[in-house]
């Protein structure tokens, strides 16, 4: 028998490498950082909120307990989760028909260029909030939850994402679905649109956090804070600052500072605890949607 021996080989040090997860560690780090030391504040006591660097000190629930009894709150958080369902819904229906269309050659669609070129020229010259709120007012959109879903609908970065990635599907696909009889709502629906899926997913993502995470819109539309978005809603509140002044019950164990840490936080969970389950769709689309065809 043969004896055969083993050389091991040394791995080399891959410096760049290295540096990369370095960098990469302490930027993840720096994001990571702000939302802990909130939680820690937030599940502070009041004498002790002003040492917190991370874990809380005086564990206690009752910043969460106070900020929970205002019913605000609760129907602000309703009106922000019936904005995210109807404003995304609103604008991947209108991205899907508008990048599908500006995604046929000229032959197709007379006039696509000029249209392509008036959606990117309003994606960089923004007319700003008086213009913008003038065109809300002249459409009779004032104090209505419309006024929150309807201008945000076209969002011309999501329709290049798509319109790119329907300009690198095979024209046989499309040629192979009108051979069998289908028209272009059918072909649209029932082809383009499962194979468009991790792209479209992408533009749901951006939706749900840019209608989430909205609250300008809310404090110039709605005259009643009753009719505030959660986001509008929180700022309000800590821009007025003295959130536990006046309550009794909380006087002495909580502080503004926990508070509206605890705010802050009830606003940004529903994102942060939905953003894992998306992550795989929405790095893919971005891939996908990123290639020119």
């Amino acid at each position: 028998m043969q004896k055969v021996t083993l050389k091991r080989k040394k791995r080399k040090l891959n410096i760049p490498s290295v540096l990369i997860y370095v960098f990469m560690t302490v930027l993840a780090f720096i994001t990571v950082f702000p939302v802990l030391n909130l939680v820690g504040v937030s599940l502070s006591d009041a004498a002790s909120v002003s040492s917190v660097i991370v874990f809380p000190r005086g564990f206690t629930l009752d910043a969460y307990a106070y900020v929970f009894q205002k019913s605000f709150l609760v129907r602000s958080f309703f009106i922000s989760v019936a904005r995210v369902i109807v404003g995304t819904a609103i604008q991947t229906v209108v991205t899907v028909f508008t990048a599908y269309a500006l995604s046929k050659p000229d032959s197709l669609f007379r006039g696509r260029t000029v249209y392509a070129w008036f959606f990117f020229l309003a994606m960089i010259f923004d007319g700003g909030i008086i213009p913008f709120y003038m065109m809300v007012k002249q459409l009779n959109m004032l104090d209505s939850f419309f006024s929150l879903v309807i201008p945000s609908a076209v969002q011309v970065f999501n329709i290049i994402l798509l319109l790119n990635f329907f300009k690198q599907l095979p024209k046989e696909l499309e040629e192979s679905a009108m051979l069998d009889g289908a028209g272009y709502a059918l072909l649209l629906w029932k082809v383009i649109v499962p194979v468009a899926k991790p792209a479209i997913a992408t533009g749901v993502i951006f939706g749900m956090v840019g209608h989430w995470n909205a609250w300008l819109d809310g404090m110039m539309f709605m005259k009643l804070p009753e009719d505030y978005p959660l986001q509008t809603y929180v700022q309000s509140v800590i821009a007025g600052g003295n959130v536990t002044s006046g309550v009794s019950d909380f006087s002495d164990k909580i502080s503004d500072r926990n508070t509206q840490a605890a705010l802050i936080t009830v606003a940004m969970l529903p994102m942060v605890l939905s953003y894992p389950f998306m992550q795989k769709y929405f790095e893919k689309g971005l891939i996908v949607g990123s290639v020119k065809g």
